[in-house]
């Protein structure tokens, strides 16, 4: 993908939070620790896709949020 598609589905993935954000819960559901045993123990030796980045942020990340 080139800067400017990644662009837009970073932009793309902002407005679909924003859309569902009243369907999102309001406190975390995740243990303490959880989000940090999901990630890597260290960088990707090589670049990944930015999907990849958008989907860690989605499936990892995001339920750890306190919105």
């Amino acid at each position: 993908m080139t800067f400017q598609e990644d662009g837009q589905a970073t932009l793309d993935w902002v407005v679909g939070y924003l859309e569902r954000l009243r369907e999102l819960p309001v406190m975390a559901r995740v243990e303490p620790g959880e989000i940090r045993r999901a990630l890597p123990a260290s960088p990707p030796d090589e670049p990944e896709p930015f999907a990849a980045v958008l989907r860690d942020l989605e499936e990892i990340l995001l339920p750890g949020l306190t919105h």
